[in-house]
C-alpha cells in the first residue's frame, strides 16, 4: 500500500513540474514574464522548449 502511495507522489511531482515549466515557456513566449528572452527560446526542428 505504502508503495502505491509513493509512486503516485513521484508521478505527481512530475507532472506538476512538467506543466509549471510548459506555463512558463507559453508565458515567455507571449513575453509575459521578466525576462522572457531566455526561456522564449524554442527548438529549430519542433516548436518545444529547447532543453
Amino acid at each position: 500500500m505504502v508503495v502505491i502511495v509513493i509512486i503516485t507522489g513521484i508521478g505527481l511531482g512530475i507532472a506538476a513540474v512538467a506543466a509549471g515549466s510548459r506555463m512558463l515557456w507559453a508565458f515567455a513566449r507571449d513575453k509575459g514574464v521578466p525576462g522572457w528572452r531566455h526561456p522564449a527560446h524554442s527548438s529549430s526542428g519542433v516548436a518545444a522548449p529547447a532543453p
